[in-house]
């Protein structure tokens, strides 16, 4: 494949198993966070959450009953922190602004909520 130099073509079957491979850890990389969201949010719901925590308790442990699902916001920032400078093509005073705003936002959001113990 490097020998080729940069004269890959789409169709090769090289790029379309590289395609593949980054496109499945891409949705898996975009699920997790939601199947946490879910899971967390099932335990809190059936009241599952100190009888569930030897297992799963590094998730939610660090923060109140009531935001056992703080977990995912971190996840669901870096997510989009990540997708904001790798995969759109902003320019980098844009990315800036944006980020700096996320993260002004999820400060507020703690300080609001008080999600930690």
């Amino acid at each position: 494949m490097y020998d080729q130099g940069t004269d890959i073509a789409c169709d090769q079957v090289a790029f379309q198993l590289f395609t593949s491979v980054c496109s499945v850890y891409l949705l898996l990389w975009i699920c997790v966070p939601f199947v946490l969201l879910f899971f967390t949010l099932r335990q809190h719901k059936w009241h599952l959450l100190t009888s569930m925590v030897e297992h799963y308790g590094s998730f939610y442990e660090p923060y109140t009953e009531r935001f056992c699902f703080w977990e995912t916001v971190l996840l669901l920032r870096m997510m989009f922190m990540i997708l904001l400078t790798e995969m759109f093509l902003f320019s980098p005073r844009t990315q800036l602004l944006v980020i700096t705003g996320l993260t002004v936002a999820y400060l507020l959001a703690v300080c609001a909520c008080r999600p930690y113990r």
